[in-house]
């Protein structure tokens, strides 16, 4: 699976994604950290990746998109780095199986 992980969030993240043999990059990888929503947007079409983020304006931008984008909707609130990723990775087999089903949104709780 490929994902595209917002700003808001830690590289620790697509770190141990990578680890996991998925294909994630943290945003600031590849676009500057002040980037627009919409080029991240617009990155994550091109690249066929899922957005993973805690910003719910990508609920509305995903649903105008152009292309097709799927997102992953962290919805955990303040939290460590540490208890985000191992929620993540607790998840994650149920995340990627949504995701291959076409869910454009998969909400992590």
């Amino acid at each position: 699976m490929r994902f595209l992980i917002d700003a808001q969030l830690s590289p620790a993240l697509a770190v141990q994604l990578r680890a996991l043999g998925h294909d994630a990059v943290h945003v600031t990888d590849i676009l500057p950290a002040n980037a627009p929503d919409t080029a991240l947007l617009s990155h994550a079409a091109a690249d066929a990746m899922a957005i993973v983020s805690k910003d719910a304006d990508f609920v509305q931008l995903a649903a105008q998109a152009r292309q097709p984008v799927q997102l992953v909707w962290v919805r955990m609130g303040n939290c460590s780095t540490a208890t985000l990723v191992e929620r993540f990775m607790g998840n994650l087999d149920q995340i990627v199986q949504a995701l291959a089903d076409c869910n454009q949104v998969v909400e992590l709780r």
